[in-house]
């Protein structure tokens, strides 16, 4: 069965304390399972829609799900689409929220447990689509065999998502944890009568952001890092009306605001849009500073808004990523050296952060997914950096810089993500280094870092040896709504990787070498050190780097496990002149 999206219906209810009124925004029974806009499953769930199991049936239409296989101990359903923009004037610190829904565990449910091991459900939530789950979970044996339950989730809004921006957006997830991967077959739950509520301001106009700002890891000298605070007017009718922003504090000559010329008026329903920058220096640990914004909001007339960062030491690894700044391409073409090249990702001089090219993204019309890779760095699997085990639980620390233009580009409900793939694997040991990235969430035409920590795993989901990573630049028009053309800039990409250096005992030696004239290709075979880096380096003339004759870098990524090598260069010119080769440790 197709599980879709019907119109969220937004239902007011009683007014609350301190001017909030409570709608509720998601809402689902079942009952019309061609327009059921929950849920979709993903992992190990198997979601379908069937009768009330309850005698009586009183339920009428409920959602079974079904968890066993030994797939993975996790499954789960969602929403569709899978993020969704939370209503207007809800505050963030201040508005509350709950999920509810009623569960049913039949007597012979898939699941299994009644003590500090039991399998368990959960209700989560993830501010603007990101980790750092808000939840409840019960385990199976607190619900009542054959009997419908209640089950609830509350909370407040938090002031800021693990993005350091006010949320507006949520996941919802209903979650399965099978603790013992060894569910068995069948029906492990009933769902019904699911709704997520959550308070909204009656303010009108209403200022509509939080009270905090982070801007959480920054590199000491590694700045400007900015980003992007949307003044949103959630009223109904009134516009919004900022006299000022003032910017103090212990850090604040660290910290700055793009010039603004006031008043600014925002009309209901609208944002405007202001950057802010921060440059750590030299210092390091702890940076803060704070905003205080004047509107006519009667409920905020002078909002604080505190702004954090916390400044480290940079990264100190092995730098794996070829082209990252995107300067090299196939003579006489757009089409990016060591990039996959087609119609969604290709080189750009639209902009810049350093040299004069970059990528660039661009998602045709009706299309959800676009997403860039590298092509065929490693024979071995296409689109990939090779993996060697001496990586083994290595820390690597990732980074990218995004540029939205200001017209023109993905909506601000889409999102931009890097996927990182252990053999290729799409599945649970996925990792998104710096989580999903709201395009609304960046400035206008600024170079904006994107950046994220992780570590090697060791095995792939398969439970193999990991020995490569595939890499996805991944842009999303949600919905798939867009109308064709929407870009987005990328430009100095890396990956480092905490790996201590090899110290070979002896230099690398070339024990052989053939060069096949017709087709201008010359093999090398050569004995190095196991796990270590090299570089090949080819002369017609012994002189220095730079000078008529002298030595170009063929490579400076040759890895291997293997002891004994071998290096082909394709480019090996046949013209009769002499060639000479060295082999060395990369830098």
């Amino acid at each position: 069965m197709n599980l879709k999206l019907t119109t969220l219906t937004f239902i007011s209810s009683a007014i609350s304390l301190l001017g909030q009124t409570t709608v509720t925004f998601i809402e689902e029974d079942f009952e019309d399972p061609g327009g059921t806009s929950i849920f979709v499953q993903n992992n190990n769930a198997t979601a379908t829609i069937a009768d009330d199991p309850a005698a009586g049936g009183a339920q009428g239409k409920v959602m079974a799900v079904d968890v066993g296989g030994g797939g993975n101990e996790w499954g789960a359903v969602n929403t569709v689409p899978e993020t969704i923009d939370i209503p207007a004037g809800v505050e963030p610190g201040v508005a509350a929220y709950s999920i509810s829904m009623n569960v049913y565990v039949p007597s012979d449910t898939g699941f299994n447990g009644v003590d500090d091991s039991s399998d368990r459900i959960g209700l989560i939530v993830r501010w603007n689509g990101l980790s750092g789950d808000s939840s409840t979970f019960l385990n199976f044996s607190d619900f009542t065999p054959d009997t419908w339950v209640p089950f609830e989730h509350t909370g407040i809004v938090p002031i800021t998502g693990n993005d350091g921006l006010p949320p507006s957006k949520v996941v919802s997830i209903i979650s399965f944890h099978d603790r013992g991967n060894d569910a068995a077959d069948g029906v492990a739950a009933y769902f019904d009568d699911y709704k997520f509520d959550v308070d909204v301001s009656d303010d009108d106009p209403n200022l509509n952001l939080g009270t905090a700002l982070s801007f959480g890891d920054v590199e000491q000298n590694g700045g400007p890092v900015t980003k992007a605070l949307n003044l949103d007017n959630s009223g109904a009718t009134q516009t919004l009306t900022i006299t000022g922003i003032t910017l103090s504090g212990t850090n604040a000559d660290l910290f700055s605001i793009d010039e603004l010329t006031f008043p600014i008026d925002i009309a209901p329903g609208a944002n405007e849009q202001v950057t802010l920058t921060l440059d750590p220096l030299d210092n390091m640990g702890g940076l803060f500073a704070q905003i205080d914004i004047a509107s006519n909001d009667s409920s905020s007339a002078n909002l604080q808004i505190n702004l954090d960062a916390n400044s480290v030491e940079p990264f100190d690894g092995t730098e794996f990523i070829l082209n990252n700044s995107f300067e090299e391409l196939v003579e006489g073409t757009t089409d990016l050296v060591s990039w996959r090249n087609n119609a969604r990702f290709t080189s750009s001089t639209d902009f810049a952060r350093t040299g004069t090219t970059s990528g660039v993204f661009n998602l045709a019309g009706g299309q959800q997914w676009g997403e860039a890779r590298f092509e065929h760095l490693d024979a071995d699997l296409p689109d990939s950096v090779p993996i060697t085990s001496n990586m083994y639980g290595r820390e690597y620390f990732y980074s990218a810089w995004y540029l939205k233009p200001a017209t023109g580009a993905l909506a601000d409900d889409d999102n931009l993500r890097a996927i990182f793939r252990w053999n290729g694997l799409n599945g649970a040991t996925n990792h998104v280094p710096g989580g999903i990235i709201p395009v609304g969430s960046l400035p206008d035409e600024i170079w904006t870092r994107v950046s994220g920590l992780g570590v090697i795993p060791e095995v792939d989901l398969d439970g193999l040896p990991v020995t490569h990573l595939t890499i996805l630049w991944s842009h999303e028009d949600t919905g798939a709504d867009g109308e064709g053309g929407e870009l987005m800039y990328l430009d100095d990409v890396s990956l480092k990787i905490d790996v201590p250096p090899i110290e070979p005992s002896g230099p690398p030696v070339i024990t052989g070498i053939a060069h096949d004239l017709a087709n201008d290709i010359v093999t090398l075979t050569y004995e190095g050190i196991a796990d270590a880096t090299y570089a090949v380096d080819r002369s017609t003339g012994l002189t220095a780097e730079g000078q008529a004759d002298g030595w170009i870098e063929l490579s400076d990524s040759e890895n291997s496990a293997e002891t004994t090598r071998t290096y082909t260069d394709f480019g090996a010119p046949s013209t009769g002149e002499k060639l000479f080769y060295r082999v060395r440790l990369a830098n």
